[in-house]
């Protein structure tokens, strides 16, 4: 229920048969959820916390008392709601019997909320203008024109800063009748201490914060990886993207865990992608996956399968590492990947989308607070990278879908010449980088080569006795991590004739696929906004 549809229900419930129950479970419960309080999150809420009385002047008659809602901020309390029937009306001596609540020794919060659904008082125990009275109410009838300062002094977001003011004003009205200045100099002097203090405090905090917000990231994912059938690994292992070991390694855990003749299947499946209309991703992943295979001596099915892991490691080694140069068509696509990751790469990280991202993080952290901000972290880089690889997987999927290799190479051609003079790439507003190597290596960038040599740097013995190529096994091992300039392919020298309307075709594709990739970053801003 979002906040126009609580104001709409308030304003047509008739509460006169609402007894506690029934205010507390249709009216304040809701409240507190779009107050931003939740169960089971960080800002919990207790509910009917039981309090034993040691004091003779608290216990009213009773030795234990009961608070209908504890609403918390990080799971620190501040302030109580109660609930009373809608029948009657509030009284002096609810709130009363509240304030004994609230400055019991284990709750000691700051305010006190009087709710029966026609009517919500809040009460600040340490400072009102006349004792009994409520610093704010809001009845029924007016709950549009008020709501929003309500969520203003109650809400998770902004009750901290809610009760600051009033203890402002509370120190305010404690000076205004001192006559002494040195009074007032050592009271500065005591809260520049404090505040130093609680400077130090927030800093730690939001370092705390970013910690578990990182880790709590880390369980989620891996909880994707543990959850998630081989079949959704292979389509994340497809796509372009950040990219972790944890990927293709939750993949293998799939085979080590299964039977031999899964193991195969597994494999097998695997494979008819790899050698299908696959990003260098993909196949990059691949390696990792029968690396580990092979190493650990996994004990596959049958032969009728037709799977040897020792063989299809050094046909994927080969295949990395030579851009797949028997195969005709599959020589193409590796040449298509690498012009579709640059060409991906300039065509986004541009003036235009930078302002556009500059101006859109601006506005979202201007209007989302510390906590969301902390959760989320916003940035253009993190942003110009998602729009990179959506613009990337769409580009590969339109292109990459020709059946005619020649049309492949037109693309290649075509984007190989819009690739030689890119545009000035803007800096980022904080000086940050994407890691995506493009603007680094320039001409000499190639994801599916160069990652294969970094997964292959340790596996000298092991690639030794596989009868690989030496030319090849003395290329990646005589090439270093800054210049792998000599293993990456070349292009080859084609005898193929582009025409204007070949190029007209690519462009048009180019364009298409920047289209729908606009149109995704639209939904996903919209989706932001809202």
């Amino acid at each position: 229920m979002n906040k126009n549809e609580f104001i709409s229900e308030w304003r047509r419930t008739d509460f006169s048969t609402y007894n506690e129950t029934d205010v507390r479970e249709n009216f304040i419960a809701p409240l507190l959820k779009l107050l931003g309080y939740g169960k089971n999150t960080v800002n919990n809420i207790l509910t009917e916390k039981s309090l034993k009385l040691k004091e003779p002047f608290q216990r009213i008659g009773r030795k234990n008392i009961r608070i209908d809602y504890l609403p918390t901020v990080r799971l620190k309390s501040f302030w109580i709601i109660e609930a009373k029937p809608g029948y009657a009306d509030l009284e002096v001596g609810d709130f009363l019997q509240a304030y004994f609540y609230a400055i019991h020794p284990e709750m000691q919060v700051q305010y006190i909320v009087l709710c029966n659904g026609k009517r919500i008082d809040i009460y600040d125990i340490n400072y009102n203008e006349e004792w009994g009275m409520p610093f704010f109410s809001i009845e029924q009838a007016e709950c549009e024109e008020k709501f929003e300062k309500l969520i203003s002094i109650l809400s998770a977001k902004s009750i901290l800063q809610s009760i600051r003011g009033r203890i402002i004003c509370q120190i305010q009205n404690s000076f205004e009748v001192e006559l002494d200045i040195d009074q007032f100099s050592h009271f500065k002097k005591e809260i520049n201490s404090m505040l130093e203090d609680v400077k130090k405090k927030i800093r730690d905090n939001e370092e705390r914060m970013k910690i578990d917000v990182m880790e709590e990231q880390r369980r989620n994912y891996q909880k994707y990886l543990e959850n998630a059938d081989s079949k959704e690994l292979i389509e994340s292992m497809k796509c372009a993207g950040k990219r972790t070991a944890s990927l293709y390694r939750a993949y293998y855990r799939f085979i080590e865990n299964a039977s031999p003749e899964e193991r195969a299947n597994l494999l097998k499946e695997l494979m008819q992608v790899y050698y299908g209309r696959t990003l260098g991703e993909f196949k990059v992943d691949c390696l990792g996956i029968y690396l580990m295979v092979v190493k650990n001596e996994l004990e596959i099915g049958n032969v009728s399968m037709r799977v040897n892991p020792q063989k299809e490691l050094a046909d994927i080694i080969m295949g990395n590492l030579t851009y797949h140069r028997d195969s005709e068509m599959l020589n193409a696509l590796a040449f298509l990947d690498r012009a579709c990751h640059k060409f991906a790469y300039h065509a986004i990280r541009n003036e235009i989308f930078m302002s556009d991202l500059i101006q859109q993080i601006c506005d979202l952290r201007e209007n989302m607070s510390k906590e969301d901000e902390i959760r989320t972290n916003p940035s253009v880089r993190t942003e110009m990278t998602r729009l990179i690889f959506a613009y990337l997987n769409i580009l590969w999927s339109t292109l990459s879908r020709e059946d005619i290799v020649e049309q492949i190479w037109k693309h290649v051609i075509v984007l190989n010449c819009l690739n030689e003079k890119p545009a000035q790439i803007p800096k980022y507003p904080d000086n940050s980088e994407d890691f995506l190597w493009y603007e680094s290596f320039g001409d000499d960038f190639d994801y599916l080569c160069r990652v294969s040599c970094l997964s292959l740097e340790h596996e000298k013995e092991l690639i030794d006795k596989m009868g690989i190529e030496k030319d090849i096994v003395e290329k990646l091992y005589n090439c270093s991590k800054s210049n792998y300039s000599a293993i990456i392919p070349k292009m080859p020298k084609l005898k193929i004739e582009v025409t204007s309307s070949d190029i007209d075709n690519t462009v048009t594709k180019i364009m298409m696929a920047m289209v729908e990739t606009y149109k995704l970053y639209e939904d996903v801003k919209r989706k932001d906004i809202t």
